[in-house]
């Protein structure tokens, strides 16, 4: 399952464009033709990964960052573009020369989403599987305030807690610190479920920012924009969007 679309942003009288790029349960797919996605640089890195759930991992992050870059910027072939990674891990675009562009990259076993966007604006992505067995050891990571929102789910505590941590994973990308930042530094302040099937998030110390997350099968999707932020179409972007009358098979698996 594939799915690559551009999104369109609107902050008062700014328009912004971002893209993203969603591949999903490859664990029976194979890819072929390494060569066409990674650039030479990025295949030496990948050659060095001895475990073939990370190689696979880590050419589905980079196929899927390649393909939102390239639907973004209109650029091809996606094995020119060579992604490094910088000294807290994050992605950063180095090669071709595209001015001001990022991407947020996040792995879920063997799905993938990506999110290139403009500097200007800054954006994340996280990707996390609902998975009941995990989330018993997650709650700890929360504050009491947090606990106290369970309600907003009617207590499906699963999908509560798998949306914070895809909140703070996606917050913490944005300050390019990763999780040492600290749970209680990246406190949500709100839930709210909106009738369209996303769950908005602001954050206690962090008034700028604000995140959608939606369910997809067993998965949250979430995305961090500034707070004063409307996207348009997201409903079909995300929601609508991720259907089989919107899939392309562009990547080549058997």
């Amino acid at each position: 399952m594939e799915f690559t679309a551009n999104i369109t942003l609107k902050q008062e009288n700014d328009i912004f464009i971002a893209s993203l790029s969603f591949i999903d349960d490859c664990s029976k797919l194979k890819i072929l033709e390494i060569d066409s996605i990674l650039h030479p640089l990025e295949y030496k890195r990948y050659s060095s990964f001895r475990n073939e759930k990370r190689q696979m991992s880590f050419i589905l992050g980079r196929y899927t960052a390649k393909m939102a870059i390239s639907s973004l910027c209109n650029f091809s072939p996606i094995n020119q573009i060579f992604i490094d990674a910088g000294v807290f891990n994050q992605p950063i675009v180095k090669r071709p020369n595209l001015p001001n562009i990022c991407v947020s990259i996040s792995h879920n076993e063997l799905s993938s989403i990506a999110l290139a966007y403009p500097e200007d604006y800054p954006m994340g992505i996280d990707l996390e599987c609902i998975d009941e067995d995990r989330i018993l050891n997650i709650p700890e990571f929360f504050t009491p305030h947090e606990h106290n929102l369970s309600a907003i789910l009617y207590n499906n505590k699963p999908l509560f807690y798998t949306i914070l941590w895809t909140a703070k994973e996606s917050l913490s990308k944005v300050l390019k610190t990763g999780l040492t930042t600290g749970f209680n530094t990246l406190e949500v302040s709100t839930i709210e479920y909106n009738l369209n099937g996303f769950y908005r998030i602001t954050f206690t110390n962090f008034f700028q920012y604000q995140t959608f997350s939606i369910v997809f099968n067993d998965k949250v999707i979430t995305i961090i924009l500034p707070r004063k932020t409307s996207i348009q179409s997201l409903e079909q972007i995300i929601g609508e969007g991720v259907s089989v009358n919107n899939m392309k098979n562009t990547i080549k698996l058997y």
